[in-house]
């Protein structure tokens, strides 16, 4: 996070995109993708990835699922859904909007952090665009001393990330809360698929959940929920995930 503000702050040009390390840019789609924001007058601009392994076991495009001119709420709604690509790749976002706060998280915080950066930005916005299928970014997943890799996010700094998150996105006019109990659910259980984890700030999280609409909420995410409520459905549900994977 810290090398990205590094970057975007001394940057001179019109637009900033951001890439990793290990990853690269489709540099003819970027001139696409340049001559769409000129025209539009867009303070972001939102495109596709193409995520691949070195194995080649992994091979597929991260098409948004939305595309056109958005709000501010209806980008920050649809990137906590994962209806929109909430990393940092993919995206124009306009120099001058891109201040010392877009990055002002705690540097113990490692995952999901682009989240926060997205929504930040976002905030400092008036015309945004998506694009559903121009592919402008070449992701590689497999590289094994990537961030993903190898660290690991405890758990009372994912608590710290979903409240951040929240007060973030509390403030935006009419902003629908289902996105962000949508977005803690998916984060929550791939945390529990990935390392196990029993979820024991559960209580403190099911605060934020609570406020949501259960009516408009999927069986996956009110499956969730019940397990965060009842912490003995977390070990069954486990026992069975761990079962599966041995037949």
């Amino acid at each position: 996070m810290a090398a990205r503000a590094r970057g975007a702050l001394k940057a001179t040009g019109d637009y900033v995109i951001f890439c990793d390390a290990d990853d690269t840019l489709e540099t003819k789609n970027i001139v696409d993708f340049l001559e769409i924001a000129y025209a539009g007058n867009y303070d972001i601009i939102v495109g596709c990835s193409h995520d691949y392994s070195e194995n080649e076991e992994i091979n597929f495009i991260q098409y948004n699922k939305i595309s056109g001119s958005v709000s501010v709420k209806t980008f920050v709604e649809n990137i906590l859904k994962g209806k929109i690509i909430f990393g940092p790749a993919c995206k124009l976002f306009r120099r001058n909007i891109i201040t010392e706060q877009c990055f002002d998280l705690p540097a113990d915080i490692v995952f999901n952090e682009d989240l926060f950066m997205n929504i930040a930005i976002a905030e400092n916005a008036e015309k945004i665009f998506i694009i559903r299928d121009l592919v402008v970014y070449n992701h590689l997943t497999d590289n094994p001393d990537s961030v993903t890799h190898t660290r690991k996010q405890t758990e009372k700094q994912w608590l710290r990330l979903f409240k951040i998150i929240e007060e973030k996105v509390r403030p935006i006019p009419e902003f629908d809360i289902n996105s962000l109990a949508i977005f803690i659910c998916d984060r929550l259980r791939s945390n529990f698929y990935n390392h196990g984890k029993r979820f024991h700030y559960c209580y403190d999280v099911l605060a934020i959940l609570n406020s949501a609409d259960k009516s408009r909420l999927s069986l996956r995410e009110i499956s969730t929920m019940k397990m965060l409520r009842y912490p003995v459905l977390i070990k069954i549900y486990y026992l069975l995930f761990r079962i599966r994977k041995l037949i």
